[in-house]
């Protein structure tokens, strides 16, 4: 890729040249580039970055024993036009009420309706 720019909340903007579309960077606001993985083709294969996930401590599981994790035999009764999470749907199924979500601010919602370039 030839440049990326991130536009911050607070209205400043970073622009990085030269960054490689098969990475996976950490950058820290005002300090730049702190880390860059550039991704194996091991990587690329099963799961993009899964070795760089591993050196930091996570796990992975197969989909069928995540499937046998008692919360997907939770029932799901939301019907309705938001799109909750499973995380609001099991709070749900419990009789938890589902807490307001905070409203974008106006630059979130101007930019969000901007075509892309």
């Amino acid at each position: 890729m030839e440049s990326a720019e991130i536009r911050r909340p607070n209205g400043k903007t970073e622009t990085f040249q030269n960054t490689a579309s098969d990475a996976i960077y950490r950058i820290v606001e005002g300090e730049g580039i702190k880390e860059r993985k550039v991704l194996s083709p091991v990587d690329k294969g099963v799961s993009s970055g899964s070795l760089w996930l591993r050196e930091r401590g996570y796990t992975f599981v197969s989909l069928e024993q995540a499937m046998n994790d008692k919360c997907y035999r939770t029932p799901d009764t939301y019907v309705g036009r938001k799109g909750l999470s499973w995380i609001h749907r099991w709070g749900l199924a419990r009789g938890k009420p589902i807490e307001p979500e905070p409203e974008e601010p106006v630059w979130v919602d101007k930019l969000s309706s901007q075509p892309l370039k």
